[in-house]
C-alpha cells in the first residue's frame, strides 16, 4: 500500500503576495525571501535539525542526487496577522516551474517514514561532503548568530570548509517534516522543498493514553482508520507500524526517543510520574489551505 502525502500548494506558496485561507488564522499572506546560495559540491543533500543530527559519516542524505553547483535557497514566510513563520524552504535548481512533486526519501533503507525530526525549531540544507567539516563547538556559534534574527523566525548561512550550511526556523517550531522533489515539464529536477505545514489545516486525530502502559496491542478507531498498528512493548515504550505519520508527546514535556528499524518505529521515554499521559497524533490527515 502506498501512502499519499499531502503538502502545501508549493506553486503558490513561493509567489509573493499570495493570500491563503486558513480555517483558524483566517487570511494568511505569503512573503518570499532568498536567504543564501547553497553550495553542493557532491549533490548528496543532507536535511535535518542542525543542532540535533549527527554529522560526518552518520549524516542522513537523500536517496536522489541533486545537481552539483551553487543554488539559491528561498523561504516562504507566512503572515497570519502580525505574526511571521517559515511555511516552506526550498533549494531552487532552475527557473523552470515544478509541475510534479515526489516525496524526498532518505537513502537509508531502515527509515520507515520520509521525515526528519526537529527538536530545536531549526532545519537545514547541507551537502554531505560539508558535513565532515562540522565540529562540536560550532553549534554554540550558530546559536549566538541566531540570536540576532527576526522575532518569530530566523536563518543562518554558515561557512563549512569550501561549502556551507543554510539553516532556518521551522514553522511553529518542533515536529516531523516532509520534503518533496519538484520536477519540471521535461521531468528534470527543478527544486527541493521542505514543508513546515504552516499553510496546512490540521485534520489530525489525537489519542490520549494514560501511563504507565499495559503491554500489548493498543486498539483505537483512529489507529485503524490510518492503517496503524500501535503496540505497547513495555510500560514506557510503543512500537508503531503500518501506514501514516505520527507524533508522540508526553504531558509532562519529557522527551520521547525514536528508533527506526524495519517496518516499525519504537518510541520510548523515561518512566514518568503516575497520571502522565501520552498523546499520539496521527499526522497524515491534513489538507492544504485554499488560495483566495
Amino acid at each position: 500500500m502506498t501512502t499519499r502525502f499531502v503538502h502545501t500548494r508549493f506553486d503558490r506558496a513561493f509567489v509573493n503576495g499570495t493570500r491563503f485561507k486558513h480555517r483558524v488564522f483566517g487570511r494568511v499572506t505569503v512573503e518570499v525571501r532568498t536567504l543564501a546560495t547553497l553550495k553542493l559540491p557532491s549533490g548528496r543533500m543532507v536535511l535535518g535539525d542542525p543542532f540535533e543530527m549527527p554529522f560526518g559519516m552518520q549524516s542522513r542524505e537523500l536517496a536522489v542526487r541533486a545537481p552539483i553547483g551553487a543554488f539559491p535557497v528561498d523561504v516562504a514566510i507566512a503572515h497570519p496577522g502580525q505574526d511571521a513563520r517559515v511555511a516552506c524552504a526550498r533549494v531552487r535548481f532552475s527557473n523552470r516551474p515544478a509541475v510534479r512533486w515526489d516525496v524526498a526519501y532518505f537513502a537509508d533503507s531502515e527509515a520507515r517514514l520520509p521525515t526528519y525530526v526537529v527538536d530545536s525549531g531549526t532545519g537545514c540544507f547541507v551537502d554531505r561532503l560539508a558535513c565532515n567539516a562540522v565540529t562540536p563547538g560550532m553549534s554554540g556559534t550558530w546559536v549566538a548568530a541566531f540570536d540576532h534574527s527576526q522575532r518569530t523566525w530566523g536563518w543562518l548561512d554558515a561557512k563549512l570548509s569550501d561549502a556551507n550550511i543554510v539553516m532556518f526556523s521551522t514553522g511553529a517550531g518542533d515536529g516531523q517534516f516532509l520534503s518533496f522533489w519538484g520536477y519540471d515539464a521535461k521531468n528534470e529536477l527543478a527544486e527541493l522543498v521542505t514543508d513546515f505545514e504552516t499553510l496546512m489545516e490540521d485534520t489530525s486525530s489525537h489519542v490520549e493514553l494514560t501511563l504507565p502502559l499495559v503491554k500489548g496491542a493498543l486498539k483505537r478507531r483512529e489507529f485503524d482508520t490510518h492503517q496503524l498498528t500501535v503496540t505497547a512493548t513495555s510500560p514506557a515504550s510503543v512500537a508503531v507500524g503500518g501506514e501514516g505519520l505520527v507524533k508522540l508527546t508526553l504531558s509532562d514535556g519529557a522527551r520521547v526517543l525514536e528508533q527506526r528499524g524495519g517496518d516499525e518505529t519504537v518510541y520510548s521515554w523515561k518512566a514518568p510520574a503516575r497520571g502522565t499521559t501520552l498523546s499520539v497524533e496521527v499526522l497524515n490527515g491534513g489538507r492544504a489551505c485554499d488560495v483566495e
